[in-house]
């Protein structure tokens, strides 16, 4: 079904919408459903890591060799294991060698969660910016974020300079797709919930997502597949590429068509 401004509402007043263009990006007229788009998605591969480097070459081979059609590859995080490292990061971007264009954002365990500022610079050198926009295509923004600097363990510094950097790469409302790393969520693993980051921090960027049309998060970090809904947003959490706790290799597929996001889950 093709969202357009008045099936939105329709969908809205009966309290069914997913992972759809949301109210808030519908402010002007112009907006209109975004055209469609394919990408793959890849999160923590840990290199150097012997695994990482062992099944980042298979993952690679896999997506180069992927008969979906895909427009573009992401990088959810993790990207790296060095902690700042670059010569980690380094290592990795050969590694890497998609055949179509790709895009990073940074992972804990690239510039980490107490000192990431420390860690930017060197990261963009390797893979390019930690906050950014994009266009793929018309009425469809893909903003790039890295959330550890909004963590509660990032300085009151750090964490005022990236809402700033996230209101701007969210600058106008557009209906958009954000891809981080760390989401802030509770974790679930050793049969126990361990918390995520404090209500007010979710709720501030919640908030700043929705009103500037952010209708889906793109995820890493916790090794798994998930999805949760947190103030309306769907957080979509993808599996690793590295082999810890006994996982098994995959990347996504997403297909955004009629203004509707769905993805594959591709096992290597």
């Amino acid at each position: 079904m093709k969202i357009t401004r008045r099936s939105f509402f329709g969908l809205a007043g009966a309290g069914t919408l997913a992972a759809l263009v949301p109210q808030s990006v519908f402010a002007q007229d112009h907006h209109e459903t975004p055209h469609d788009i394919s990408f793959v998605q890849v999160s923590d591969t840990h290199i150097p890591d012997t695994s990482g480097i062992e099944r980042t070459r298979k993952v690679v081979d896999a997506v180069n060799s992927l008969s979906l059609p895909y427009d573009m590859i992401i990088h959810t995080g993790d990207v790296s294991n060095g902690h700042g490292k670059q010569e980690d990061m380094v290592t990795a971007k050969k590694l890497l060698t998609f055949k179509k264009k790709t895009l990073f954002v940074p992972g804990n365990h690239d510039v980490t969660f107490d000192h990431s500022e420390q860690h930017e610079a060197t990261f963009e050198n390797v893979f390019g910016p930690c906050y950014n926009s994009i266009t793929p295509v018309i009425g469809l923004r893909f903003s790039f974020f890295n959330s550890q600097a909004i963590s509660d363990r990032a300085t009151e510094a750090t964490r005022n300079r990236a809402w700033k950097k996230l209101g701007e790469i969210l600058s106008p409302p557009t209906p958009t797709i954000l891809f981080c790393h760390a989401t802030g969520l509770p974790d679930f693993y050793k049969n126990e919930n361990h918390a995520g980051w404090k209500e007010e921090t979710m709720t501030k960027w919640t908030r700043i997502m929705k009103a500037a049309g952010v209708f889906a998060v793109l995820a890493g970090h916790f090794h798994r597949d998930e999805m949760h809904v947190r103030d309306g947003i769907p957080f979509h959490i993808a599996g690793p590429v590295v082999g810890w706790w006994g996982r098994q290799s995959s990347f996504r597929h997403w297909v955004l068509k009629d203004g509707q996001l769905t993805y594959r889950t591709i096992y290597v």
